[in-house]
């Protein structure tokens, strides 16, 4: 029986602390009637921070069928901070590759697909934060898209502020 070094027990034994550290702090999904998610459906997600040094990865969830016609998703978030300020971004979801082949993870017909769509964030303030997202494709209802989830995960590290530029 081969022993295991000192220095390789101890650098697993770091590595499975560091695992445990990330939470969610913030999760909400939208089954969308009838697999339709249409121009009408913006979805809104309301959270609190209460730590503004805190690092967070903001995670976004497809569910789509495989008869799911496009490749891709565009859609507009528009992010409201506690101030009122309000900012809009543009983001375009790739649900396959360029062969066809669907991304994420594929059970029978439904399809998972999870992107971070902003990793490293911090939030300058604390308070209600508000996510609206909205599909923005050509067509005004989009079939065979199940439900759209988002994450906040708090992952567990603190921003330094002492690295000034």
């Amino acid at each position: 029986m081969r022993k295991i070094s000192p220095f390789l027990f101890l650098i697993g034994l770091l590595f499975l602390a560091a695992c445990g550290k990330e939470k969610v702090v913030f999760e909400k999904n939208y089954d969308l009637k009838n697999e339709q998610w249409t121009y009408a459906d913006t979805l809104n997600f309301d959270f609190q921070i209460a730590d503004t040094m805190a690092i967070y990865d903001l995670v976004l969830n497809v569910k789509h069928g495989s008869n799911y016609p496009m490749q891709n998703i565009y859609t507009n978030i528009y992010t409201q901070f506690p101030s009122g300020e309000r900012i809009k971004q543009l983001l375009n979801v790739n649900l396959a590759d360029n062969t066809g082949k669907w991304e994420g993870k594929c059970s029978g017909n439904t399809c998972n697909f999870e992107v971070k769509i902003q990793e490293n964030a911090f939030f300058n303030a604390i308070g209600k934060h508000t996510i609206k997202l909205e599909q923005y494709m050509r067509v005004e209802s989009l079939a065979g898209v199940k439900s759209v989830s988002l994450k906040v995960i708090d992952k567990g590290v603190k921003r330094d502020l002492s690295k000034k530029k």
